[in-house]
């Protein structure tokens, strides 16, 4: 699928917001970047979205959190969901801390 100028900035915005959300230091260059992204032609967008997703492709962990957010430019585009796999450790503790808020009345 080949997307357009504003449709890969809409898919690089939200992209950042779960990103930012989630996993705050998974693209430490891409706030820098951002700032580029008004007047950037839809190759160098679409270049730098496939370099996100190779890095975050990364096979090299082992357990899964997700995030998810609508792609929007002037209508909604489509949903963006985004994971990264966490080692054993971290998926446990992470599921503990949410099985304990939602217990909370």
């Amino acid at each position: 699928m080949s997307l357009n100028a504003d449709q890969t900035r809409a898919v690089l915005s939200a992209y950042q917001l779960v990103m930012t959300a989630s996993w705050p230091t998974l693209h430490p260059e891409m706030l820098e970047r951002s700032a580029h992204w008004a007047s950037a032609s839809a190759e160098t967008l679409d270049a730098e979205l496939q370099s996100y997703l190779r890095q975050a492709s990364d096979p090299h962990c082992c357990a899964v959190r997700i995030g998810a957010l609508p792609a929007r430019t002037q209508a909604t585009i489509g949903i963006l969901g985004m994971y990264e796999m966490l080692d054993d450790e971290t998926g446990r503790r992470l599921f503990g801390e949410q099985s304990r808020r939602s217990r909370r009345p």
